[in-house]
């Protein structure tokens, strides 16, 4: 993917796909049996990368990374390729596991509330026939830890979703990656939450305009205020210091050519 890729604030590593793409590689390398990352970014996970050198370093190991949010397609435009669209794996969610179901696949679901996960695994199973599925919640200790592992390894999924939130997810699955069998890991934040029907969507209309974390931050205000309010802030930041410098270094690039 290392061509279609661009270096967001000349840092942070996006890869230029769209759904359909993403999801044509995925199955490719579920049904190939290849071990990969998908991880994913929205503003948070810009402004966390730039931040957090343990989690920039997990997130430069990933085969994929694709925009999550509309902050950094927005940001992307100030670029000669910006990126194609807002890649959110709650619009995806359910072609992924069409396109699974088509190929028998197997896949492993690990996190949120057991009661949620669950039902996430019933619904999953009542509608994709030939899919196969197991999973497990994401509350445990380090001991049980072990015990998730072996299981994941005894299930020998192609794709494995880890539920558990950014940066949680991105960093569990980087710190037992060399215990986990080949598949193909995604972080999926509360997407099982939808699938199971415990949460709902914002409404397209807020999608599409970029108002879904409007919506998202109205339903857990407590969870997520400082994610949609100060990292957001902070995003905008980074961007307005870019834009100020690119546009500082064209001024003198033009100065130098008068004189």
């Amino acid at each position: 993917m290392s061509n279609k890729r661009i270096s967001l604030f000349d840092k942070v590593p996006f890869d230029r796909l769209g759904k359909k793409k993403l999801i044509e590689i995925l199955i490719d390398w579920a049904t190939k049996g290849k071990k990969k990352k998908a991880f994913n970014m929205n503003a948070y996970g810009v402004v966390t990368y730039l931040e957090n050198e343990k989690y920039a370093k997990i997130m430069d190991s990933a085969d994929i990374i694709y925009p999550d949010g509309w902050g950094p397609v927005f940001a992307s435009r100030f670029f000669n390729k910006p990126l194609e669209e807002r890649v959110n794996v709650g619009d995806f969610i359910g072609y992924l596991l069409e396109r699974s179901d088509t190929k028998s696949l197997r896949i492993f679901l690990l996190g949120c509330k057991k009661r949620v996960v669950e039902k996430a695994k019933k619904t999953i199973k009542a509608k994709y026939k030939t899919l196969k599925i197991d999973v497990h919640d994401g509350f445990f200790n380090r001991r049980k830890e072990k015990k998730i592992i072996n299981m994941i390894n005894k299930f020998e999924p192609q794709v494995v979703l880890v539920g558990m939130g950014n940066p949680k997810q991105e960093i569990w699955i980087d710190k037992n990656w060399d215990l986990l069998p080949s598949a193909v890991y995604m972080g999926t934040g509360g997407v099982f939450h939808y699938i199971a029907g415990t949460k709902s969507r914002a409404p397209n209309w807020m999608r599409k305009s970029g108002l879904e974390w409007l919506y998202r931050l109205f339903q857990e205000p407590r969870r997520l205020w400082k994610r949609y309010t100060i990292y957001n802030l902070v995003f905008i930041r980074y961007l307005l210091k870019y834009i100020l410098k690119h546009l500082l270094n064209s001024i003198s690039v033009e100065v130098k050519k008068v004189f």
